[in-house]
């Protein structure tokens, strides 16, 4: 068997096989036992016609069809594993010839390749996060109001209250939206007039004069409403805001409608209500304490904030000098992902994908368009960080994932064990591992990106790769040109 590879565009290989004419003559008079086994011929029991008795009742044509396609498996298996490509999915055939010779033309998509580059010079500033005093104030302020006292009210709205409201919000201002029925919206283009901004029903809000709940003036804007009145009115959102950078400015109407009125009276903020909050613990706190224990955790979770930001664009700079390529057919396979996905999201609302294409008049080729791009980026990212992973020899033990869950399962006190049967499974413990591997990656790329990284070992430890579900997918070839 002559084997010829050709590397071709999108990250295809070309296979091109002549096989032995003894061999193509064998495949042929096995194709015409198995049409005589499936076709009734005259004076002949199934599967006991000779060949010439076959081609004079199917023709010869039949005969080569049908030997194109069951031989075909067995030569493209040979010829991959001659060839030694690694195929991401499932070859097809894109041509065969009878003269001068019986020759097979594969196409084979291929695994994707990854190189990374210099990535461990990538460095980038790092700010270290702060915590305000307002912000701990702030953080023992909702401590408060856990432990307040709520009572139903019939009286107007007052600053302080808790209130429980329908909400329906738009943009009042931007790009009107597109008359085209066709038109696909953008994910990633700017809300248009019309849109929503929030839309909730049953919200529970407190109209803390420190903090407002939504954007500055609901709560003036509230106050003096009374049980079931609706207020429609307009605001503005903050320019000085990171959570609303992309909107930073724009108008949104509100059509609020209140359902339920309740005053709150909040503890004094003192050591007594401290070691109340505490009580439970093995040595309750001093209202000090309790402050400086809030500061703690803030700043615990701004750091965690921080770095994995920090993290996130070390990765895109990473991303960005990588040179990845991979065949269409995995892009195509990511695209599918992403509708599953929309699909369930969609579900979740009440409605199915297939509705929402009617209602946008999008067709299935629109979609696929519309998430092509996304699906190339998302690809590249998971690439480029699973080849890091591999690069920094980051990994997860079993013994990673006991103790993983075993802290996991510590706010479940005596009842541990009985909870631990929903965590023990393969599902779950895949969940974690995951997790754990992301946030080691993150980790080791915040390092990377502060010049901080361990070094590697000298030594790269060799391990045999286990064929995916997509390499084992590839053992056959589709018959389909």
């Amino acid at each position: 068997m002559n084997i010829q590879t050709e590397r071709i565009e999108n990250h295809l290989a070309r296979l091109t096989v002549e096989v032995e004419q003894s061999k193509w003559d064998d495949a042929k008079s096995k194709a015409a036992r198995d049409l005589s086994k499936r076709y009734k011929i005259p004076g002949f029991r199934k599967g006991k016609a000779p060949y010439s008795v076959v081609v004079r009742y199917l023709g010869e044509p039949a005969i080569v069809e049908a030997a194109v396609e069951s031989f075909g498996n067995e030569v493209y298996r040979d010829a991959l594993e001659q060839s030694q490509l690694r195929p991401y999915t499932s070859g097809s055939l894109e041509d065969f010839k009878l003269e001068p010779q019986p020759t097979y033309v594969f196409t084979v998509p291929l695994q994707p390749e990854i190189e990374l580059g210099q990535y461990r010079d990538v460095r980038k500033e790092y700010t270290a996060p702060s915590v305000t005093d307002t912000e701990v104030e702030q953080a023992l302020r909702r401590l408060q109001q856990r432990q307040a006292v709520v009572a139903d009210s019939e009286n107007p709205v007052q600053i302080g209250d808790r209130v429980t409201l329908d909400i329906h919000s738009e943009f009042a201002d931007g790009e009107e939206p597109a008359e085209d029925a066709e038109d696909v919206e953008d994910e990633n283009a700017a809300p248009r007039k019309g849109d929503n901004f929030i839309h909730r029903h049953d919200a529970v809000l407190n109209l803390d004069p420190e903090m407002e709940p939504i954007l500055p003036g609901f709560n003036e804007v509230m106050v003096g409403a009374g049980l079931n009145e609706s207020r429609e009115f307009d605001l503005s959102v903050p320019t000085d805001d990171e959570d609303y950078a992309t909107i930073a400015g724009r108008q949104v109407h509100f059509n609020v409608t209140v359902k339920k009125i309740q005053t709150v009276t909040l503890p004094e903020l003192n050591d007594e209500f401290a070691a109340e909050y505490t009580k439970e613990e093995d040595t309750p706190l001093t209202l000090e304490q309790l402050r400086e224990r809030s500061r703690a955790d803030l700043e615990k979770e701004a750091q965690t904030t921080a770095q994995n930001t920090f993290a996130e664009g070390v990765l895109d700079t990473i991303v960005g000098g990588a040179t990845v390529v991979f065949p269409d057919a995995m892009v195509s396979d990511r695209i599918h992902e992403i509708l599953e996905d929309l699909d369930r999201s969609l579900r979740q609302q009440g409605v199915s994908l297939e509705t929402y294409q009617k209602i946008t008049g999008t067709t299935h080729e629109q979609l696929h368009e519309q998430y092509h791009d996304e699906a190339v980026r998302s690809l590249r990212r998971s690439l480029v960080l699973g080849e890091l992973m591999i690069a920094e020899k980051i990994r997860v033990s079993a013994d990673d994932i006991e103790q993983e869950m075993d802290k996991m399962l510590v706010q479940f006190g005596e009842q541990a064990s009985t909870f631990r049967q929903f965590l023990d499974t393969p599902q779950q413990r895949e969940s974690i591992a995951n997790n754990l591997l992301y946030n080691r990656v993150m980790e080791r790329l915040a390092q990377i990106g502060k010049g901080e990284a361990p070094a590697l070992d000298a030594e790269v430890v060799e391990t045999e790769a286990t064929p995916s579900a997509a390499d084992a997918e590839a053992q056959d070839v589709s018959g389909d040109a």
